[in-house]
């Protein structure tokens, strides 16, 4: 009995305990984590790109949980699309020195349309690069009709509800994935492997300075040694 009780959780249980394995212990303080670059927003890309890639791989190579996994799996190359728009949007305002409230939102169509101002004004208007802009939105979009506002990969219910069509009918419930087609996590992952290599071209071609240029670079680097 002593052993099953110790499986359960106990008074003295934290999640900020001391514990002795100290090379598990991790700061999440950013005056205390950050790089020398001095930006914790490539911590945070970095973090949810590289956990989604690991989902993704273990649903891809045994598919083992995948009805499940799925669901975390988007969200995270999600949150790793919404964190490098909102980046981008960042710098840009003050490089372009716009005057402009930073958009506190999570809705993806809004902020890709904010960053893609923003990269328009040092895009070069050739062709073939149009058409990479206009991929990279295609791509953007798709995300954003499986979860547009960050909330349908979080919850399998959705806040409004449907009106009922009899009185009989007792569900108002609006499932959150209901008329979404079938995604492919393979071609996915592959995908946000493209986002990547576009983000490269866009530091490439944009004037940044050489601070936000080693940020943007400590992001994309780790992730394009393994394309």
């Amino acid at each position: 009995m002593e052993d099953v009780l110790l499986s359960y959780p106990q008074k003295e249980d934290s999640l900020f305990s001391e514990i002795a394995m100290k090379a598990h212990n991790i700061s999440l303080d950013p005056y205390v984590s950050l790089g020398p670059i001095g930006d914790n927003w490539a911590k945070y890309i970095i973090g949810y790109k590289e956990a989604a890639d690991i989902l993704a791989d273990k649903i891809i190579d045994n598919r083992s949980f995948q009805d499940y996994l799925v669901f975390p799996t988007i969200y995270l190359y999600r949150h790793f699309v919404e964190l490098s728009i909102k980046l981008i949007i960042r710098y840009g305002y003050e490089l372009y020195n716009i005057k402009k409230e930073y958009n506190q939102i999570h809705t993806l169509d809004e902020l890709w349309r904010d960053c893609r101002l923003i990269i328009e004004k040092n895009w070069p208007q050739e062709p073939e690069y149009i058409e990479i802009l206009n991929a990279t939105e295609n791509i953007i979009k798709d995300l954003s009709k499986i979860d547009p506002s960050s909330y349908e990969t979080r919850y399998p219910e959705s806040k409004r509800k449907k009106d009922r069509k009899t009185k009989e009918d007792k569900d108002d419930r609006i499932f959150t994935m209901e008329g979404i087609p079938d995604i492919n996590l393979k071609n996915m992952k592959k995908l946000m492997e493209k986002l990547i290599i576009f983000w490269v071209l866009w530091v490439m071609l944009f004037p940044l300075n050489y601070q936000k240029r080693e940020i943007l670079n400590l992001i994309i680097t780790p992730i394009i040694e393994i394309v």
